[in-house]
């Protein structure tokens, strides 16, 4: 899937949610896909003694912890790779 924003915005920030880990639960998770482009954030209660606050934040793309390494890398990767064939085939490289 070709991301349209890829072409108007010269910064694209992308995130991953990394899956829990097998001895963990699913619901001990700290964080929260809400969109394909946000994450809440909700720290530990360990983490209390830094004053981490719940927050929101945003990306140009969410990849949840379900996301195939292939669908990543379409999205993220092949673009730049592309360009960069396309500009070393200009230069005769």
């Amino acid at each position: 899937m070709k991301n349209p924003a890829a072409e108007t915005v010269p910064l694209q920030v992308y995130c991953r949610v990394k899956p829990p880990e097998a001895s963990s639960e699913e619901a001990d998770s700290c964080v929260n896909v809400v969109s394909n482009e946000s994450i809440t954030v909700f720290p530990p209660e360990c983490l209390s003694w830094n004053k981490a606050k719940q927050g929101t934040y945003s990306f140009n793309r969410v990849f949840g912890h379900l996301a195939p390494q292939k669908t990543v890398f379409d999205e993220v990767a092949r673009p730049l790779v592309q360009v960069s064939s396309f500009k070393l085939k200009e230069e005769g490289v």
